[in-house]
């Protein structure tokens, strides 16, 4: 099938600069990533990956983000005690959960 058809696309330069230094460490060119884009819109009738919204986070996240940017009510562990007590809590929880 030969390919004459031409796509003009708007796009920002440094987002375009970035996708080409990927695509050429992929070993394809951006006319052929958006050749294959289009052949993956027909093959699953639609866009090829989910698009949605990022969702927002509630009350307690975003008081929690405020928190760690702040320093707020932070505590420090060494790797080794969180692990233990993190071993500790998953225990009693299981033991619990096993009388029920």
């Amino acid at each position: 099938m030969s390919k004459t058809s031409v796509v003009r696309a708007r796009i920002e330069p440094k987002l375009k600069q970035e996708v080409e230094e990927i695509l050429s460490e992929l070993g394809i060119s951006f006319s052929e990533a958006i050749n294959i884009f289009a052949a993956q819109i027909k093959i699953t009738n639609g866009i090829p990956f989910e698009i949605k919204r990022a969702k927002k986070p509630n009350k307690e996240t975003i008081e929690a983000m405020f928190d760690i940017k702040n320093e707020k009510d932070l505590l420090v562990f060494d790797g080794k005690e969180y692990l233990e007590n993190f071993k500790n809590r998953s225990k009693k929880i299981n033991e619990t959960n096993q009388r029920k």
